[in-house]
């Protein structure tokens, strides 16, 4: 039966038709890299860039944070960013790393560019480098900060230290282990708790000690028969309450917060003490550029960081003090060995495979009965 539909009509339909089979993002233009539409920043003070980036975000009003941050660390930022420049709506997603990397690189692919600024981690952070997702944003603010809290692509917007957790009602200050060799000792067996997610430790140790030591560390620490649970903020509360005595992959500020509360808990640096490093970036395609950068560099500066400090952690920025006295006294202690993209991310499959071998086995096949 032939068509009588008018011509202009049948042109119609097929244009119809076209544009659906055509991926939205297809359409979509890319936009133009970050620091080419706001510049370097070079030669400027912080003041004179700040100024510069305000008279680009007033103009765009709004950013996108893409964050692996928890909701009240999240709203804390968002608050007080909005107090400082009320003419900029700061939006966020949130979710696991893994799952805001998938979304980040899935995106990218589809030609689809939203993040304004990003907070990965440090291990995860080079398949994001890798697909140039992230600018090399060398702003004024990041002067100060050491050179190993810092990247081409990334700047530590915090640390977290990872310590040895003891109950003071079972353990004795002066018996307390102070180096990872000292749990090999029969008389911790069975009484020290890992985390199913301490790949970082391992990454500490391969760093210091190389990969044939740190496996047959690693071998021998299995045999102690150590009990592996999954939860850091768990494990500190469990050492709190005598579960076992020792855990030895907790955060120094999760056992300061449980000590405020009498708890019957302390901790110590170890002499190999991880340091995570909290990666801060701005998206190399930002559809907000300047709004991002006034953003991101809100984080790095003495303000944000102060608020970082409000909520228990180390920042990174040099003049700005932790909340709790003994962690501040340990920023430049040299037992802390930094986790931070360029060290993680060659050693992670190794890592990876040492505690899977050693530690987690023996879990997944007891969950498995």
């Amino acid at each position: 039966m032939a068509d009588k539909r008018k011509p202009w009509k049948v042109g119609l339909l097929f244009l119809l038709a076209a544009a659906i089979a055509v991926p939205a993002a297809a359409l979509a233009e890319k936009p133009k890299a970050s620091l080419e539409v706001i510049g370097s920043g070079a030669g400027m003070d912080e003041k004179a860039w700040e100024k510069h980036l305000i008279e680009g975000a007033k103009k765009e009003g709004e950013l996108v944070w893409y964050t692996n941050s928890g909701l009240d660390n999240v709203e804390g930022f968002v608050r007080d960013f909005q107090k400082a420049y009320p003419f900029v709506k700061l939006k966020y997603w949130r979710g696991k790393t893994r799952a805001l990397n998938d979304k980040l690189l899935t995106e990218a692919r589809a030609g689809v560019y939203k993040a304004d600024v990003i907070k990965s981690s440090a291990g995860l952070l080079k398949p994001l480098i890798d697909a140039d997702l992230l600018a090399a944003y060398n702003p004024p603010v990041r002067k100060p900060y050491a050179a190993d809290l810092k990247g081409k692509h990334w700047t530590a917007l915090q640390t977290a230290l990872r310590v040895f957790g003891y109950n003071t009602d079972l353990v004795a200050e002066k018996d307390v282990p102070r180096t990872w060799n000292e749990l090999l000792d029969p008389k911790w067996q069975g009484k020290v708790m890992w985390d199913t997610s301490s790949q970082p430790e391992v990454t500490a140790l391969l760093l210091r000690w190389g990969k044939e030591k740190t496996e047959a560390y690693f071998k021998a620490f299995a045999a102690n028969k150590p009990a592996v649970r999954r939860g850091r903020t768990v494990l500190a509360q469990m050492a709190a309450a005598g579960e076992r005595p020792l855990a030895v992959t907790i955060y120094a500020y999760k056992a300061e917060q449980l000590m405020a509360k009498g708890g019957a808990i302390n901790w110590l640096a170890q002499d190999h003490t991880v340091g995570l490093v909290y990666p801060i970036s701005l998206a190399n395609y930002a559809p907000n550029p300047y709004s991002a950068a006034l953003f991101h560099d809100y984080l790095l500066s003495a303000r944000g960081q102060a608020i970082r400090v409000k909520q228990g952690r180390l920042v990174s920025r040099p003049g700005v003090k932790a909340k709790y006295a003994r962690i501040a006294e340990l920023a430049d202690d040299k037992r802390i060995v930094f986790i931070q993209p360029d060290n993680a991310t060659p050693l992670m499959k190794t890592a990876m495979g040492i505690e899977e071998k050693y530690l987690l086995k023996n879990v997944k096949r007891r969950k498995k009965k």
